[in-house]
């Protein structure tokens, strides 16, 4: 018998201690591996290719993100200046080159918060416009890194525990093919 109540004493004691971390649905937050907060900002190596028949172009650089507003709606929606300098360069394989230097080149980003616990990230996307990919935010891992297969298969995120993206490998192709390349040079800052 004393046994088993130095046992129940034991769960009891365990329960009581254990931190129990909920977000706003119910659901365990053991890791924040996508933080959203305004005035933080990021730098990235940044590069992006397109190509279509006798044409490509590349554009390479550093940018850094700004995250500047937060909608007062559900979803909420973050705004994030991005801010490009670096080069591009166009190619027509006929023989044609041009180049462009860029110094804080503005365009826009945004993270939408999802109710199912996942952030939809939109992004520029050269040729397209516009690319959108979808990240879980609360992970229960022990990682501190933690990298995802995005749709379609060919494409990949990386996220770091309290810190956010880290890497963002994006191409879509049809008869135009282009892609996006982010890695994390340093960040969150405030």
């Amino acid at each position: 018998m004393k046994n088993i109540l130095s046992v129940i004493s034991l769960l009891v004691l365990l329960i009581v201690l254990l931190p129990s971390c909920k977000n706003k649905e119910g659901k365990e937050e053991i890791n924040d591996y996508l933080p959203l907060k305004v005035g933080a900002k990021y730098k990235y190596n940044y590069l992006a290719s397109y190509t279509y028949v006798y044409e490509s172009s590349l554009t390479k650089g550093e940018c850094t993100w700004k995250f500047i507003s937060k909608s007062a709606d559900t979803p909420v929606v973050y705004q994030v200046e991005q801010s490009f300098t670096g080069f591009y360069l166009y190619n027509y394989y006929t023989g044609r080159h041009d180049s462009t230097h860029y110094e804080n080149q503005i365009s826009i980003l945004s993270f939408e918060v999802l109710n199912d616990g996942t952030v939809a990230v939109t992004f520029p996307m050269p040729y397209w416009g516009g690319s959108k990919v979808t990240f879980e935010r609360f992970i229960q891992s022990d990682k501190t890194d933690t990298c995802f297969t995005l749709n379609p298969v060919i494409n990949r995120g990386c996220l770091r525990k309290n810190v956010g993206i880290t890497n963002l490998s994006y191409s879509s192709c049809g008869n135009h093919c282009s892609s996006v390349c982010y890695s994390l040079i340093e960040g969150p800052s405030f």
